[in-house]
Formats: structure tokens, sequence, C-alpha cells
């Protein structure tokens, strides 16, 4: 014969709230990692009261035009706030970053650009050239350090010759 089932013990009041705590415990690990699965790595930027983007873009080309890059930085950001699926104000003011010297903005702001229009040539070759300039200082940044040794500042000395037949004297991203 099977030994006969030993009744379960019913667990003290005191070991029922410490199951109860590990529960809400859990329960509460769960719900906070699953808001956390749920909230978007980077916010879309909230659109500013008010702004009317056609507004914000004749602003921006007036300043641009002046070539007063902080005002036309101002009103392509409002712009692109404002209408963030709109690639233009991301690419103009990719065009304002790149002509400020301000390469690594540059490319957030055409790769910005791309991500909401993907076939966007400009674009593209704007992203390129800045790409290009960004290794130019890349190598030049190697030459100016005595730490990498000889045959690396001669690597870098090769491909910054290489670089700079890429890039013509002036070069500047399409309009």
């Amino acid at each position: 014969m099977p030994p006969s089932p030993t009744p379960t013990a019913r667990p003290s009041p005191s070991g029922r709230s410490q199951r109860a705590r590990h529960f809400a415990c859990v329960l509460l690990a769960g719900i906070a990692l699953a808001g956390c699965a749920r909230t978007p790595k980077v916010a879309a930027p909230a659109a500013p009261v008010g702004v009317d983007p056609a507004v914000a873009m004749a602003e921006a080309e007036t300043a641009y035009a002046a070539r007063d890059w902080a005002r036309a930085e101002a009103s392509y950001l409002a712009a692109a706030r404002a209408s963030p699926r709109d690639p233009e104000p991301w690419f103009r003011l990719g065009n304002v970053y790149f002509r400020r010297g301000s390469h690594d903005l540059a490319a957030r702001a055409y790769e910005e650009t791309l991500r909401v229009s993907p076939d966007h040539a400009k674009a593209w070759h704007n992203l390129g050239v800045v790409r290009l300039h960004q290794a130019d200082a890349s190598f030049a940044r190697v030459l100016g350090s005595a730490a990498g040794g000889p045959e690396l500042a001669a690597s870098a000395q090769a491909l910054r010759a290489i670089v700079g037949e890429a890039i013509a004297p002036g070069d500047q991203p399409a309009p």
C-alpha cells in the first residue's frame, strides 16, 4: 500500500504575511520592469506651444541667408520640434552645424533626417562629407600625439592625405 498522504500544514500567520510581502515585492518589481521596457530610449521632443513650423522655417531661412547661425539653429530646432516628421528642418540644422564646425552635431542632425526620411539623398551626401571631416580631424589628432609612435603617425599621415584628396577645399554640404 502506498503511504497515506500527509496533510499539509497551514502556514502560520507570520508565514503568510512573509509570502504576501514577497509576492508584493515580486509584483512591484515586475511592474517596474515592464514600465522600463515600454519607455522609449529617446523621447521625441515636445512640440513648442504656439509654434507654427512654417513660420519657424521662414525665420530660419532668413537667419541662414544672413549667416546668423545661432538664430538659424534656434529656428530650425523650433521647426523640427513643432513638426518632428518633417526631414527638412533636421537637414538644414545639419547644414548650420556643419558651417559652425560642429561636425558631431551635424552628423546627428543628418542622421535624424535619415531616420525620418531614409531616402533623403542630400542627407546621405552631407553625412558622408561630415564623416570625411571627422576622419580628417581624427587623423590630425593622431599626428598631434606622440603616444602613437612613428608607425601610427605614418599611417595617419597617409590616411589623412587620402581623406584630404576627397575633401575639396571649402567643401560644403549640399544645400
